[in-house]
């Protein structure tokens, strides 16, 4: 009997260590895992939440947020427009060195890769 119970014991013991032990390794292979992500493409790619913000950010598991990078074109405070009468498109908005200001009537259109405003007001298609 005294057997049984030293050797139920020992198995717990062992069993207790490998659990707690596999534990440690999964931790820590988090950490490692999570320092070396350094952009919002790899956080993404390492299968942690997006957020549905924009632009989209990514958060680790260790609570660092990255943000996805837009193209300048997003973010150049210029904006394409379409004039109504005519159709055609042109740019306004603020740019590196200068400004143009839209008539009131002008419609925006959403800039897309494929066609976009430049930083000198240009559509760029």
């Amino acid at each position: 009997m005294m057997k049984n119970k030293t050797l139920f014991y020992g198995i717990l013991t062992i069993a207790v260590l490998v659990i707690t032990g596999i534990g440690l390794l999964v931790h820590q292979n988090k950490f490692i895992t999570t320092e070396e992500i350094t952009n919002f493409e790899e956080c993404a790619a390492a299968g942690n939440p997006v957020m549905q913000s924009y632009p989209p950010r990514c958060k680790t598991a260790d609570g660092k947020t990255f943000t996805q990078g837009l193209p300048a074109w997003k973010t150049d405070g210029i904006t394409m427009m379409r004039i109504p009468e005519t159709g055609n498109l042109a740019c306004f908005g603020c740019g590196a060195t200068e400004c143009r200001d839209p008539i009131p009537t002008l419609e925006v259109v959403e800039e897309t890769e494929e066609q976009h405003c430049t930083a000198t007001f240009e559509i760029e298609k």
